[in-house]
């Protein structure tokens, strides 16, 4: 019965105790902590189970990881976005691994999360897409399949498509 009940009590401190690490002393309604102590890429994974559909304030953090120099953890942080379907998340992935900011250059990579992106119908996505496509970015070159993927974001109203489909045209009307 001792063991019992010295195990209870150590179960309440221990909850008590990382409960603590996460908050500085107040809740919200829905019992989250309003001052967290611990901003690892760990407390927002927890944020997005909790709240799925605040996932673009929640990961919005991931941006925030990055331009403070925790690239590993805001890599991990951005991963868990984008697969949650944050096209955000894929489109800055891209960026990250065109860029060699978490490691070296990987435009193979980069090119995925833009076609993961541009076929969840993101416009910028699509946009960027079809110019790897046609450039051969990270992936063979399709210039057709590229020109198709821009026309489907200039339809969405991406204003770098509509000037890059124009300025297309002209060049084959020869303005």
């Amino acid at each position: 019965m001792k063991i019992v009940n010295y195990v209870m009590v150590l179960m309440i401190f221990l909850s008590l105790q990382s409960r603590a690490q996460f908050m500085d002393g107040e809740l919200d309604e829905y019992g989250g902590a309003l001052n967290p102590t611990d901003f690892s890429w760990h407390y927002y994974q927890e944020q997005m189970d909790r709240f799925p559909e605040r996932i673009g304030t929640i990961c919005y953090n991931a941006y925030l990881l990055d331009k403070g120099g925790l690239h590993s953890d805001s890599e991990k942080f951005l991963i868990q976005c984008a697969q949650r379907g944050s096209t955000s998340a894929m489109i800055y992935l891209a960026l990250l691994y065109e860029q060699g900011t978490i490691r070296e250059p990987q435009p193979a990579l980069s090119t995925r999360w833009l076609a993961e992106a541009a076929n969840a119908g993101n416009p910028i996505a699509q946009y960027h897409y079809g110019m790897a496509l046609i450039n051969g970015v990270g992936i063979t070159k399709q210039p057709q399949s590229g020109i198709q993927w821009i026309a489907e974001a200039a339809k969405q109203g991406e204003v770098l498509a509509i000037k890059h489909l124009a300025k297309t045209r002209c060049l084959n009307a020869h303005c």
